[in-house]
């Protein structure tokens, strides 16, 4: 291949990078892959997920399998070869620093899991961009609590009796804080590092207890489990703060309030980003009341799964990934089998494009509280909503409203939706919306993003009021652009 001698090298660089730039999904979404599990999921699966538009994948390197023979290290091929298929493909990788090793006595040893951790970051230089250090701990270094403490151990980590946090905490706390500060000593701002991983309740228990200041992020798995997207089950309720130690967020648990109580408590010199690595809704057909998880209609799973990634782009969550891609089985009365958007036969559940309508349409969106949005339901629900008074704003508890600009075109937007439970026998709820923008326009559309339907919308002004009458408020995401 030949190039014009007028061409500079430079020139071509940034013709590269623009390529690149193009091509990338949102870095603010990914899903769950399970390519460190060797045979699990297939490399083909890669293709649909960059389709998909999102921009990481979260997966697993396990200690195990990179020290076989105590202080040896290696990387295997197989995770090189799909570390490699990733990047190839422009996605972005969370890589969880996973498992035990049975080579130790304890296999959770601290001084092990520091080393494995510092090899990891050296090896891994140019190829993942954030680790992850360790998946779920409550799970993980519990397990051999009883070596570190008298009586049962609790999976929120907190003793009502002592009122102290169990020593598998502490454990983790430590292991994980040396683990982060190995990393920056071999690679200094090559990552994001995050860490925690655990309920919300017991993530504040260990802010409080003391972060390294090298742990950019906190981890949470906030999945709703039996509850619309817009909550999980924590808050501030006798209930709770007698069982977990403390309050966090709000008496409803909103995790928009969660988040926010957890970035608080870290205070300015702890984590300043919320990276939500796993959540999710299970479409499995239960047989007993053994799960803790309902199981969901596909069309369900679809619209919590908008609402929930519109809800952390909203609130300017730094990563939400969902839980998982590929099927992990085909039993349908199991709930870990039908978490995934790709069935085990590849076929695709409707969450995929629902998913990729959020990631591709917002790729370029950013939250910016401009203007004022008030939403004005008419009585349609006169068995629930007949004593709300006439002429009052809805609440959060019944609608979500998030503002956006469009980095290129400095449009402005409003993401709406109800937040009652998807897939009801009702007809969507109707309103009134008044807004007053701080922006000039010219015309307004609505795209309703399951149907990705797009229709102009008719309005008045009143005193610098915009008015809307009649709005259908879905029980998804509605996306009002102002163009």
């Amino acid at each position: 291949m030949t190039f014009d001698k007028n061409i500079s090298l430079l020139s071509i660089l940034l013709l590269f990078c623009l390529c690149i730039s193009v091509h990338a999904g949102h870095d603010q979404l990914g899903v769950q892959t399970h390519y460190g599990h060797k045979g699990w999921e297939p490399l083909s699966t890669i293709k649909p997920i960059k389709k998909m538009g999102v921009g990481w994948i979260r997966d697993d390197i396990f200690w195990s399998s990179v020290e076989k023979e105590k202080g040896k290290y290696q990387i295997s091929d197989y995770t090189w070869k799909w570390i490699n298929e990733a990047r190839k493909n422009g996605l972005k990788i969370i890589l969880i620093l996973n498992g035990g090793n049975k080579l130790y006595k304890d296999p959770f040893d601290h001084d092990g899991y520091v080393k494995f951790a510092k090899f990891v970051a050296k090896e891994m230089k140019g190829h993942v961009q954030a680790l992850e250090l360790i998946n779920e701990p409550f799970g993980h270094f519990r397990k051999d609590a009883a070596k570190l403490q008298k009586g049962h151990s609790k999976w929120n980590g907190w003793d009502p009796k002592t009122k102290t946090v169990d020593a598998w905490v502490k454990k983790y706390l430590a292991t994980m804080n040396d683990m982060a500060d190995a990393i920056n000593e071999v690679a200094p701002g090559e990552y994001k590092v995050i860490g925690l991983g655990c309920a919300p309740p017991l993530n504040k228990h260990m802010l409080k207890m003391g972060v390294s200041k090298h742990i950019d992020g906190i981890v949470l798995h906030p999945y709703s489990y039996t509850l619309p997207p817009e909550l999980i089950p924590y808050g501030d309720t006798p209930n709770y703060n007698s069982r977990d130690g403390l309050a966090v967020g709000d008496k409803e648990g909103n995790l928009i309030a969660i988040n926010a109580d957890l970035l608080k408590t870290a205070g300015p010199d702890g984590p300043k980003e919320i990276w939500l690595t796993e959540q999710g809704y299970t479409t499995f057909q239960p047989l007993n009341n053994h799960s803790h998880y309902e199981g969901f209609t596909e069309s369900a799973q679809a619209k919590y799964a908008q609402r929930r990634l519109m809800e952390c782009l909203g609130t300017n969550v730094r990563l939400a990934s969902w839980y998982n891609f590929y099927s992990k089985g085909n039993r349908k009365h199991n709930s870990e089998d039908n978490f995934g958007l790709m069935r085990r036969d590849g076929t695709l559940k409707p969450a995929y494009q629902a998913i990729k309508t959020v990631a591709t349409t917002m790729i370029d969106w950013k939250p910016e509280n401009w203007g004022t949005v008030d939403v004005y339901f008419v009585p349609d629900r006169p068995k629930v909503w007949r004593s709300k008074p006439a002429g009052k704003a809805a609440t959060p508890a019944e609608v979500r409203v998030y503002k956006f600009v469009n980095r290129k075109n400095n449009h402005h937007a409003v993401a709406i939706w109800s937040t009652e439970r998807a897939g009801g026998d009702l007809q969507p709820r109707t309103a009134d919306i008044t807004i007053k923008p701080d922006f000039k326009f010219s015309k307004i559309t609505l795209m309703d993003m399951m149907t990705e339907k797009t229709t102009e919308v008719k309005y008045t002004t009143e005193k610098g009021n915009i008015k809307l009458k009649q709005i259908t408020i879905p029980d998804h995401p509605a996306f009002l652009e102002f163009q």
